[in-house]
C-alpha cells in the first residue's frame, strides 16, 4: 500500500505450522512477491506490518505469549527481520482488527467500543476515548481468559477448542470444524444449533464481564467464527438480556466486509508512510512514538 491508501499489489498462502523459520520464510517470500508486482524493489518498502495471534509487547516486536504461531512464536522476528530490510512492527490480530473497524467498519464515530474477535481462540480489541488500549504490557484484551463456570480456573473459555467440546457434548460424533457445524445449523440440525446457542451464551458471558469494568458503548463480533453473526447475534442479545439485563450492552456485528487484520494492519503501515513522507517535506521528526513509548499512535485523529 502507498501512502495515499492505495494497494499496489496483495499475496497469500498458507501458513506452515511447522515450525518458525517456515513461516518466517513464507512471509518474507510473499513479501517481496508483492514489491515484484508493484514494480519496486523490496528495500523501497518503508514498513512491514505483521498481526499475529500473540501477545505483542511495548516495543512493537517481541511476542510475550503466542496461541497459533509454530513453536510459540520463538524466533520468528528474528528470522523475518533477516530477509525483510525494512523497519518491522508486530501487533495482535484482534487489536488490528479493531483500528480497522475504527478506519473502515461501524465504530468511525464512537470512543468507546469493544471488537470481540472470536476464531481459533477468543480476544477482546478495546478502544477507549477513540485510542487503541492494548494495557501497560500488551496484554489487555486477552479475555479468553476469563473464568467462566463451565472451564477451570486460566483455561480458555471460548475458541476452536471448546467449540468442539461442546459439539462433543452435544452428541455430535467425528470432528467437524467450527464452520462446519455453523453450516450444519444453518440447515436446522439440532445438534450445531445447541452448539450455536452455548457459543453465544458465553460470548454474553464475556461481553456481560468487559461491561462490569469498561461499560463500552458497543460491543461488536468478529472473528471467523463471530463472522456468523445471522446466526449468534440474536442468541448472544438473548442470553444477555436473560442474564446480564441491568447492563447497558449493545452488540452488533462488524462492519468490515472481509479481512479486517488485513485492513488494520494496511492502516498502520499507510499511518507510517504518511508520518514519514510528513517529516521528509516539513524536516520534523516523525511522530512514530505514540504514548507509554508505543512505536505508534492510533487515536481517531490520526
Amino acid at each position: 500500500m502507498d501512502a495515499t491508501g492505495e494497494v499496489l499489489a496483495r499475496a497469500e498462502a498458507p501458513a506452515p505450522r511447522r515450525d518458525a523459520a517456515a513461516l518466517a520464510d513464507t512471509v518474507t517470500a510473499l513479501a517481496s512477491e508483492c514489491a515484484g508486482r508493484a514494480g519496486i524493489g523490496v528495500a523501497a518498502v518503508g514498513r512491514a506490518v505483521v498481526g499475529v495471534p500473540a501477545i505483542v509487547g511495548r516495543d512493537g516486536r517481541t511476542i510475550r505469549r503466542a496461541y497459533g504461531l509454530p513453536q510459540g512464536g520463538k524466533g520468528l522476528v528474528e528470522a523475518i527481520e533477516r530477509d525483510l530490510p525494512m523497519p518491522l512492527l508486530l501487533e495482535n490480530d484482534v487489536n488490528l482488527a479493531a483500528v480497522a473497524e475504527q478506519r473502515f467498519g461501524a465504530c468511525a464515530d464512537v470512543g468507546d467500543f469493544v471488537l470481540l474477535g472470536v476464531g481459533v481462540g477468543l480476544g477482546a480489541g478495546i478502544v477507549l476515548g477513540g485510542r487503541l488500549h492494548r494495557g501497560f504490557a500488551g496484554g489487555a484484551g486477552e479475555v479468553g481468559f476469563l473464568p467462566h463456570p463451565a472451564t477451570e480456573l486460566g483455561t480458555e473459555v471460548l475458541g476452536a477448542r471448546r467449540i468442539a467440546e461442546q459439539a462433543r457434548a452435544a452428541g455430535i460424533v467425528g470432528r467437524p470444524s467450527p464452520r462446519e457445524l455453523f453450516e450444519r445449523a444453518r440447515g436446522g440440525d439440532e445438534k450445531a444449533l445447541a452448539v450455536v446457542d452455548a457459543t453465544a451464551r458465553r460470548i454474553a458471558h464475556v461481553a456481560a464481564s468487559i461491561a462490569l469494568v469498561i461499560e463500552p458503548e458497543l460491543f461488536v463480533l468478529g472473528g471467523a467464527v463471530g463472522a456468523n453473526a445471522d446466526l449468534l447475534l440474536g442468541r448472544v442479545r438473548h442470553h444477555l438480556a436473560k442474564d446480564a439485563a441491568p447492563l447497558p450492552i449493545r452488540v452488533i456485528a462488524s462492519g468490515v466486509p472481509d479481512d479486517a487484520v488485513l485492513r488494520g494492519a494496511a492502516w498502520l503501515a499507510r499511518h507510517h508512510a504518511r508520518e514519514r513522507a510528513f517529516a521528509a517535506a516539513t524536516g520534523a521528526p516523525p511522530q512514530d512514538a505514540g504514548p507509554g513509548g508505543r512505536p505508534y499512535d492510533t487515536d481517531s485523529a490520526g
